[in-house]
């Protein structure tokens, strides 16, 4: 399965829940197809809150597989990354 960068619920269910690439198989008939889009904007978070796994998901069995990181540590990422750069989830990944 190939990871995408809408990543969110994998960090935050500790990958109980994994964000996969958007596939749609349409019919043939003629009808439009719509397309609805959401956005999640952490940007009204404060500078010191942290973002990363559920502590009600983790255990001694099932520790965090990912680090925690707050929205700026995020934005710095996200807007200095390169074409060849690895993605954000990589990156928090313990």
């Amino acid at each position: 399965m190939k990871l995408i960068d809408g990543f969110e619920i994998s960090i935050i269910s500790n990958d109980n829940y994994v964000s996969v690439e958007h596939r749609v198989l349409a019919k043939t008939s003629k009808e439009p197809r719509i397309s609805v889009v959401a956005f999640f904007n952490v940007g009204t978070q404060a500078d010191s809150d942290y973002f990363g796994p559920l502590p009600k998901l983790l255990s001694p069995d099932k520790p965090a597989l990912y680090c925690k990181f707050t929205v700026p540590e995020f934005n710095e990422s996200f807007f200095s990354k390169g074409l060849e750069s690895k993605s954000f989830i990589q990156k928090v990944r313990l």
